[in-house]
């Protein structure tokens, strides 16, 4: 009892409203043998606030149920105000739970009112005193270790190896674990869960190893944890082991450190340098070490891809023993300037014996690093350009051989620069051609060459790659005579530049002739077309005439039938009858034949009135859907040779469509062109199509094609089996009425 006695008198604190209870401990109080300095009496909890805010008692017995507070709220609002006192809790019999449960919340100890003696009371006093004065110990020590974890930034651990509990710094845990606890790891066996796989054998070893050999004071250890995101982390671990009286180890206190990081660093080092060691071993070029006399030190493996040597043989040669002889005083030249200047990179193209005697052309770049303390040497880096070197060759002699083809070319060609599009070079025949002298010719662009007259229409008259060689151009002789020309153009390279080549072909004397041709088949295709046109309008004649002839018969049958009727008063009726059946027929025939040659809506209504009563027969038949379109066409500059050619062809073509298409949709345009002369027309239907080339000598397309001859047409024939038929006739200059060739343009869908 004397080593826990107080070395100062006792400040002691009552908080109880009952009169009588007070006396009775006041009375013990006193009766103890405590040294005592003061007593205070408060009847209420808000008085005891008021007396903690002057004064620091060392003890305080606490009646829980006063008249401004009840229950353990009592105890907590006065814990809440005092730090170093210690709490005795004055109970009665019913209250005894409650006074446990403030014990548990922090509270010293309790007493039963009435049941203890002052020396009970002493005990108690002295005990709770010791207790509190641990208890604040404890906290204090604890919240140096937490500055201490906040300060270090390790997890700081302590381990009880009899229960298997670790007790770690909440912040830290979170910090670097990423939990909100550590009550998830409170355990050592949750912990250990936790330990990558690899590496769990190895840390329950050494715990193992510390907990039964008895050999060891601390420990350290790395392994990998799964943190509470998922991820595993770097742990360094590190502790210390406390042992009992007998050397028996009961605590382990530690430091676990994230070293992810430093981990994260050394693996991105490993894989650098297997990556750099991967790119020398596999580097298609060769990389040597040469010392300052010139021995070979070290080669990377490509030594035996480039030269045939092993890395052995080629290590410790002098290097000027495989270079070729006419390439040493270039090589020494290259190292010299290295050596006496490090900052200078020598480069030069050189040629190595290979171990088979041939030798090699290598492009090599010196670097001076004898004083880099790492290499100590002359790094070399070399590349195998024997295919290039050999390629340059064949381009030199191919080379050659193009000059030899260009200058001696029949054909005008010349070369010209693509942006300032100057002449920078021309072969004997287009001097010849052009009639310049080789310096005069070479002073010129190609915009020179090009006829005045088009380059004021279109001054983009330089040609380009691509364009298509039937383009006719016009270029000018130094004479000024024209000539039409084919030019081909090609990109080449020319002294070490992009330049273009044109080639010239003068097809002056072929147009002529062509234009020649051309008019003597106009000629002949028009006196053709008119003929053939004279003969079919000549035959509808005949035929009118002869199927008036059989109208005529009819008529003379009737008059024949009425004559009867007039002898024969008994068969009146039924020859009247009979008559007026053949006038019916006579009418219908002779309505039927003069529409089929000529439409008298036609020549009293126009084109597009005729055009309406030539489809509305067919449509009502509703078999054939027709589609006009011709808004806004004016007919009025036609004239009705021209009006009936068109009609014709409609005709025609739908005679065409209703014999072969089998289609269901046809659609009629007729249209005006840009220029307000030309007229075009297209039917299109959507039947079952054809092969225009194979029926091109058809009747029904060459009547067609006759008669938009005679008024500048020109028939297109756009089909294919399966995809429907388009016919564009095209009339230029219709309306100015100017007969030329017409021509026959077949197109494939």
């Amino acid at each position: 009892m004397k080593s826990i006695l107080p070395n100062k008198p006792l400040q002691i604190l009552v908080v109880e409203d009952n009169p009588g209870d007070f006396l009775l401990l006041k009375e013990c109080i006193e009766l103890s043998t405590l040294p005592l300095s003061e007593i205070h009496l408060a009847e209420t909890l808000a008085e005891a606030i008021e007396i903690l805010t002057t004064s620091k008692p060392d003890v305080v017995f606490l009646d829980l149920y006063l008249p401004d507070s009840n229950g353990l709220s009592s105890f907590h609002r006065l814990q809440a105000n005092m730090e170093h006192s210690a709490v005795i809790i004055l109970s009665g019999l019913s209250d005894t739970k409650t006074a446990q449960e403030a014990i548990a919340g922090g509270a010293q100890d309790f007493l039963s009112k009435g049941d203890f003696d002052e020396k009970l009371l002493a005990k108690t006093i002295l005990y709770s005193i010791e207790r509190k004065r641990s208890l604040v110990s404890i906290r204090e020590a604890n919240k140096r270790y937490e500055l201490v974890s906040k300060a270090t930034n390790d997890l700081i651990w302590d381990l009880d190896l009899e229960t298997g509990l670790v007790y770690r710094d909440e912040s830290a845990v979170q910090n670097i674990l990423g939990f909100s606890s550590n009550s998830a790891i409170e355990h050592i066996e949750a912990w250990n869960e936790r330990i990558h796989p690899d590496d769990l054998d190895r840390v329950l070893t050494t715990m193992q190893d510390i907990k039964h050999q008895g050999k060891k004071d601390s420990f350290e250890l790395e392994y990998r944890f799964l943190a509470a995101s998922g991820t595993y982390k770097f742990i360094c671990d590190k502790g210390y082991i406390v042992r009992n009286a007998v050397g028996k180890p009961i605590r382990i206190i530690g430091a676990a450190q994230d070293i992810t990081p430093r981990k994260n660093v050394e693996a991105a080092m490993v894989r650098q340098q297997a990556l750099f060691r991967v790119l020398i071993e596999r580097s298609p070029d060769m990389k040597t070490l040469i010392s300052l006399d010139g021995i070979i030190l070290y080669a990377t493996p490509a030594i035996t891809s480039i030269l045939g040597y092993s890395e052995n043989e080629y290590m410790g040669v002098n290097e000027k023993k495989i270079v070729h002889p006419e390439d040493i005083a270039l090589l020494t030249q290259e190292m010299e300037l290295t050596i006496k200047d490090p900052a200078y990179i020598g480069r030069l193209q050189l040629r190595l014996r290979h171990k088979e005697g041939y030798y090699k052309w290598c492009d090599k770049i010196i670097t001076n690093l004898l004083n880099d303390p790492h290499v100590g040497a002359i790094v070399c880096n070399l590349w195998d350009i024997t295919k290039e070197k050999q390629a340059e060759e064949l381009i030199r002699a191919s080379e050659e051989k193009y000059r030899q083809i260009f200058y001696d070319n029949p054909f005008p060609m010349f070369l010209y620069d693509i942006e300032s599009l100057k002449i920078i070079e021309c072969n004997n025949a287009t001097l010849d051609k052009y009639q310049y002298s080789r310096e005069e010719f070479l002073q010129l662009s190609i915009l020179d060459l090009c006829h005045s007259g088009e380059q004021k229409v279109n001054p983009q008259v330089c040609p380009s790659e691509g364009d298509a060689p039937e383009r006719l151009w016009h270029h000018s002789k130094k004479s000024g005579e024209e000539m039409a020309v084919e030019i081909f153009i090609y990109t080449i390279e020319y002294a070490g530049k992009k330049v273009r080549q044109a080639q010239i072909n003068d097809i002056t004397e072929k147009l002529k002739l062509g234009a020649e041709l051309d008019a003597a088949r106009h000629l002949q295709q028009l006196a053709i077309t008119e003929a053939t046109i004279e003969g079919q309008e000549k035959e509808r004649g005949q035929l009118g005439i002869e199927l008036h002839d059989n109208i005529n018969q009819i008529l003379a049958t009737a008059k024949l039938y009425l004559d009867y009727a007039v002898s024969a008063p008994r068969l009146k009726k039924d020859m009247i009858i009979k008559g007026k059946k053949c006038v019916v027929l006579a009418t219908e025939e002779i309505r039927k034949l003069s529409h089929s040659l000529l439409p008298p809506s036609l020549e009293e209504f126009g084109l597009l009135t005729a055009l309406e009563e030539l489809i509305h027969p067919i449509a009502d038949t509703g078999k054939l859907f027709i589609d006009k379109q011709w808004n806004g066409f004016s007919e009025e500059s036609m004239q009705k040779g021209q009006k009936l050619t068109i009609y014709r062809i409609v005709q025609e073509q739908l005679n065409n469509i209703i014999k072969h298409a089998g289609a269901k949709v046809v659609t009629i345009c007729l249209r005006l062109m840009d220029d307000g002369e030309g007229v075009e027309l297209r039917v299109k239907d959507d039947g079952i199509g054809f092969d225009p080339v194979q029926k091109k000598t058809g009747v029904g397309l060459r009547n067609i094609v006759s008669r938009a001859g005679l008024f500048n047409g020109k028939v297109k024939i756009v089909s294919s089996p399966g995809e429907g038929c388009e016919l564009v006739v095209v009339f230029t200059g219709i309306l100015a009425s100017t007969p030329s060739f017409n021509r026959l343009c077949i197109t494939h869908n």
